[in-house]
């Protein structure tokens, strides 16, 4: 049998000490390189038992947390801890239960103005220019063209309107990603359909029969696009982003050769598994079925949802493309 366990770390700020909560009544985290922020819910058991203050009197629950805070969650089994996330409380609610919201770093990202203009733009120099010295960034060497911000534009806002040039980003721990999605451990994490896969909405299609349309923007250089669309009219749209295709010809093969790499035999949607392997975004996933072995492969994992309660500590994990 395996214990669960959870450590939620409220850090230590000017108005108080840090302190942990250990009991916890849920803990609900998502995650993906779609969605620009990471989120958390921690809700608390109504019995919680919260620090005291330096002179011995206890206190309330909002003078111990409040928004801003920094948290670090972490959960495993038995010893083994891993941090599953670390951010900012953004909000804790007054009712019972009371629940702790959280977004990750990108929360900061929010409340930072930014200014830029160029005709010839790279990633690395944008981002230079508008998010603050004290967060390390991993950028893609990638030109967008001719780029503005807009008046009262956040960082955050910034980098929500580059997924309009295909980049995208998110937070690794403390790091700001940008224009790199599948860059995590080449180690794929194993699924057995027999062994550690709970359930699962998941459905293998042969390639003849995935219907997709790829609809292939090219930024030019002096900020124009071009936008051409090839497969099925009535697929599942992906929106892919190419820098300075010239003419609509060349822009067409790109998409093309895009369409054939979505179309390959495989599954398609979710599965529900346990904490363990633990896995994030990025990351890859070996999927197995003694009963079906032509079936195996690896795949790139998009989006992690963690639920961690009375009933069990699983993840919902959403698979994307296979990984070649």
């Amino acid at each position: 049998m395996l214990a669960m366990i959870a450590h939620i770390e409220l850090m230590a700020n000017e108005r108080r000490q840090g302190f942990e909560l250990r009991h916890i009544a849920s803990c609900k985290i998502d995650s993906s390189w779609e969605d620009l922020t990471d989120t958390a819910q921690i809700e608390l058991p109504r019995n919680i038992k919260l620090p005291k203050l330096h002179s011995g009197q206890p206190t309330n629950l909002k003078q111990w947390i409040r928004q801003g805070d920094r948290v670090r969650i972490r959960l495993g089994y038995n010893s083994n801890l891993r941090q599953e996330f670390i951010g900012y409380v953004t909000d804790i609610t007054t009712d019972l239960p009371v629940r702790i919201r959280c977004e990750d770093a990108m929360w900061k990202l929010k409340q930072v103005s930014a200014s830029y203009a160029s005709k010839h733009t790279k990633l690395p120099e944008l981002l230079g220019r508008i998010v603050p010295s004290t967060i390390a960034t991993d950028v893609a060497n990638s030109d967008i063209g001719s780029f503005r911000t807009k008046r009262s534009e956040t960082v955050a806002q910034v980098l929500s309107r580059l997924k309009d040039y295909g980049v995208y980003s998110y937070f690794r721990k403390e790091t700001l990603v940008c224009g790199k999605i599948y860059t995590g451990s080449s180690n794929a994490a194993k699924f057995d359909f027999t062994k550690n896969i709970i359930s699962n909405n998941l459905r293998f299609r042969l390639a003849e029969d995935i219907k997709v349309k790829v609809v292939a923007t090219s930024v030019l250089t002096n900020g124009d696009r071009i936008e051409v669309a090839v497969g099925d009219l009535d697929g599942h749209v992906h929106k892919l982003s190419y820098f300075n295709v010239q003419d609509k010809d060349t822009l067409k093969r790109y998409a093309f050769a895009d369409l054939q790499r979505l179309k390959v035999d495989g599954y398609h949607g979710s599965f529900l598994a346990f904490g363990d392997p633990f896995v994030v975004h990025g990351n890859t996933c070996e999927l197995a079925d003694p009963h079906f072995p032509e079936r195996s492969g690896r795949y790139f994992i998009k989006r992690v949802a963690t639920n961690f309660s009375k009933n069990g500590f699983r993840r919902t994990i959403h698979i994307d493309k296979k990984a070649r």
